[in-house]
C-alpha cells in the first residue's frame, strides 16, 4: 500500500519538485516522521509517513497547480483523510497497530512544506532559507533517541556496560525511578545492592517492589528466595518479614508462601500464615526441585504467578516458567 501510495502521488510531485528536491524530500519526511514514535518508545518501520507527507504537499500545491488539482480532487483528500482516521480506529481496538504518530507527523511535515513553497509574500525567500536550515534540527533529535535520558530502559542498559559497580548502582537508580515497571531494572538493581550490603534489607525491599509491579516476573521470585537465604537470626527474618508485610499488605499471605518464606519466622512475627487447603488431586501434583544439595516439594501453587496487572504491560513479559 505504501508503494502505492508513493507511486501515484510522487508522479504528481516530481515533476514540479525536480527529481533531486523531491528524493531529498521524501527521504527527510520518511525520517522526520519516524522520530516522535521513537520517542513515544515504539519501534516503527516503513515509508507511510513519507506517503503522508507528500499526502500532505499535494493538499498545498493543488492550490496553485491546476493540473495537480485536476487529478487530486477533494474526493483523494477525503479517502486519505478517511484513512488516517480509520488507522486510529483500527490501533484503539486492538485490530492493527499501527505508527498514527508517524502519519500525522508526515501529514504536518508535507503541509509545512507545502505551505513554504506556495507562499508568495515578500518574505516567501527568507521563510525558505529558514525551512532548509531548520532540517538541521534533525541531528540533536536523533542525537536524543540513542540517548533517550527520560527512559529508565537507556540507563538500565549504560548499568549493563559499567564495569564501576557505585556508577552502575546510581543508573540503576535512577532507570527504576524513570520506569518502575520493568522488572529487569529491579532485579539488577536488587542484585547490585546484594554485593554491597552485609545484611542485604536494601535488595530485599528492591525486589519485593519489582515483583509488585511484575507478578508475572518468576526470575524475581527467585532472586528473592536467594536474598532471604541471607538472613541469618530470627531477628533479621522477622524484619524481613515485616517488610513483605508493609510492601503486599492484604496480599502477603499470598507472598509468604510463593517466596516460600520459613513458617516457623513468620509465625514469631505474628503474621497469619496462608492456609493450607489443598485438595487430594493437588497432593499427587506435588513436584520437586534441587535446592542447597536437598530435595524440596514445590505446591501447585508455586507454579502460577499472582494475577498480571493490567496497568503495567510489563507484568507479563517473563511469565512462569517450570
Amino acid at each position: 500500500m505504501n508503494c502505492l501510495a508513493i507511486g501515484y502521488l510522487g508522479r504528481l510531485i516530481e515533476p514540479v519538485f525536480r527529481s533531486w528536491l523531491y528524493a531529498g524530500f521524501l527521504i527527510l519526511a520518511t525520517f522526520i516522521s519516524l522520530l516522535p514514535e521513537y520517542y513515544l518508545d515504539h519501534y516503527p518501520v516503513g515509508l507511510s509517513g513519507g506517503a503522508c507527507a507528500m499526502f500532505g504537499v499535494l493538499i498545498m500545491l493543488k492550490r496553485i497547480n491546476p493540473q495537480i488539482a485536476e487529478e487530486f480532487t477533494e474526493r483523494e483528500i477525503t479517502w486519505g483523510m478517511g484513512w488516517l482516521v480509520l488507522c486510529i480506529v483500527l490501533t484503539q481496538f486492538d485490530i492493527l497497530h499501527i505508527a498514527n504518530a508517524a502519519h500525522f507527523t508526515g501529514l504536518f511535515y508535507g503541509l509545512i512544506t507545502g505551505a513554504v513553497l506556495i507562499n508568495r509574500s515578500r518574505f516567501a525567500g527568507m521563510i525558505r532559507v529558514s525551512f532548509v536550515l531548520s532540517q538541521l534540527l534533525i541531528i540533536p533529535a536523533t542525537y536524543l533517541i540513542s540517548h533517550p535520558v527520560w527512559n529508565g530502559k537507556y540507563y538500565w542498559y549504560l548499568a549493563r556496560h559499567e564495569k564501576n559497580l557505585n556508577q552502575r548502582i546510581v543508573y540503576l537508580q535512577k532507570g527504576i525511578e524513570l520506569s518502575p515497571g520493568e522488572p529487569k531494572i529491579g532485579a539488577e538493581l536488587a542484585l547490585s545492592f546484594y554485593q554491597t550490603d552485609e545484611t542485604p534489607f536494601r535488595s530485599w525491599e528492591i525486589i519485593l517492589n519489582s515483583l509488585n509491579n511484575n507478578r508475572s516476573y518468576d526470575k524475581g521470585v527467585q532472586i528473592a528466595r536467594l536474598i532471604w537465604k541471607q538472613f541469618r537470626s530470627d531477628e533479621q527474618k522477622e524484619k524481613a518479614v515485616k517488610i513483605v508485610m508493609d510492601i503486599f499488605g492484604s496480599e502477603s499471605d499470598a507472598w509468604f508462601e510463593r517466596l516460600d518464606l520459613n513458617r516457623a519466622t513468620i509465625a514469631q512475627a505474628d503474621v497469619p500464615l496462608p492456609g493450607n487447603h489443598q485438595s487430594t488431586a493437588e497432593e499427587g501434583l506435588l513436584f520437586l526441585r534441587q535446592s542447597d544439595g536437598q530435595t524440596k516439594p514445590i505446591k501447585p501453587s508455586d507454579l502460577f504467578a499472582p494475577p498480571v496487572d493490567p496497568g503495567s504491560p510489563q507484568s507479563a513479559v517473563e511469565g512462569v516458567t517450570l
